[in-house]
């Protein structure tokens, strides 16, 4: 998706911005500008979005409604606000506790891939994080991450160790460094390998509900020689609206095992090297089990 123009014109006698060609977009496309703009600004009233995508208010009354059925907004009395709790983009307390056991068996699957003295890039995932502390067994020539809470455990537990700790835009909800200026910094940097994770695994593709957030995964995927995904299954039943990456730039693949027939073909398929691991049945952060 292109970038929204940051100075579009405004409609007259409301200073409110008018992206050029909205009239003429198609509705799928609509949509999704919609859902950014109400992701990107922490919400939107209806005569707003009329004006800024030149349609009339009951279309966006239905637009809203359609994006709240997706679970990819919140509909508010007169407009809608970002739903990134639906979209699982929780509280990273709440997310580092949840399926604690699983993300430790998929961990040690990961560890076993590392080469000794590599330089390893990681993102903010709760999942990559329980790469701590047995990443220190690999002795590694430097570790690179945006996730705040990683830079203060790997500080504390191995302060010997080289680190690179991204900066940028501080998201409270992720605990991390996120946008243009962590992924320009990112862009200078090669690692040995990157190990990211994802909110949403669907079809060939991982994906996130957060821009930002999604744009900082494919940066710290880009930097490593070796590409890893660590997921668990519950992340097939998740939307996502931005795309991270295909799973065929990944070069090794972790899930655990509690997947359906259809989506272990998908995987299999994918180009990258698959490690099933067996693990009791994850929850989901609604806290549904999401066997298949």
């Amino acid at each position: 998706m292109g970038e929204v123009n940051a100075h579009p014109p405004a409609h007259a006698g409301t200073g409110v911005p008018v992206e050029a060609g909205a009239a003429a977009l198609g509705m799928d496309q609509r949509r999704v500008g919609i859902a950014e703009v109400i992701n990107n600004n922490g919400g939107a009233r209806i005569e707003q979005l009329a004006t800024r995508f030149g349609v009339s208010a009951m279309t966006i009354h239905r637009d809203l409604d359609a994006l709240a059925a997706e679970g990819l907004i919140t509909r508010v009395r007169g407009g809608a606000r970002p739903v990134r709790a639906a979209l699982v983009e929780r509280d990273v307390e709440i997310r580092r506790g949840l399926n604690h056991e699983i993300k430790q068996q998929l961990a040690l699957c990961a560890l076993r891939l590392l080469e000794p003295r590599s330089v390893i890039a990681l993102d903010d995932s709760t999942t990559v994080a329980t790469l701590v502390p047995g990443i220190f067994d690999s002795h590694p020539s430097g570790l690179i991450t945006h996730s705040l809470a990683l830079m203060q455990e790997i500080a504390l537990q191995s302060p010997d160790t080289p680190m690179v700790g991204l900066g940028g835009t501080y998201e409270p909800g992720t605990g991390s460094f996120l946008g243009a200026s962590t992924i320009s910094q990112i862009s200078q940097l090669n690692a040995g390998f990157s190990v990211v994770s994802t909110t949403s695994l669907r079809g060939r593709a991982i994906y996130h509900p957060d821009e930002h957030a999604a744009r900082t995964k494919t940066a710290v995927l880009n930097a490593g020689e070796v590409r890893i995904l660590m997921v668990d299954s519950s992340k097939t039943a998740m939307t996502g609206m931005y795309h991270v990456a295909d799973l065929g730039e990944f070069d090794h693949v972790i899930i655990d095992d509690n997947i359906s027939m259809e989506v272990r073909e998908n995987l299999a398929r994918c180009g990258a090297q698959l490690h099933l691991v067996d693990t009791p049945v994850p929850m989901s952060p609604e806290g549904k089990v999401t066997k298949e």
